[in-house]
């Protein structure tokens, strides 16, 4: 999603009924948590691998 100052956040987003003794939906939760340095770091490990595999590739392939 983007925020109103349009910022890219990640959100990670679960969500339940809540029902009454007898069964019937009666309302709901639903919780958003903020993931977006998570995924930051995700991407940063990820684009550190794959430099390491490049070099690798060099190294072996010369």
């Amino acid at each position: 999603m983007h925020t109103h100052n349009g910022q890219q956040r990640f959100l990670s987003i679960t969500g339940s009924p809540l029902t009454d003794a007898q069964g019937q939906i009666t309302g709901g939760v639903l919780v958003c948590r903020d993931v977006t340095e998570r995924r930051r770091l995700e991407r940063r490990v990820q684009q550190a691998l794959d430099a390491l595999l490049q070099i690798a590739q060099v190294v072996v392939h010369g």
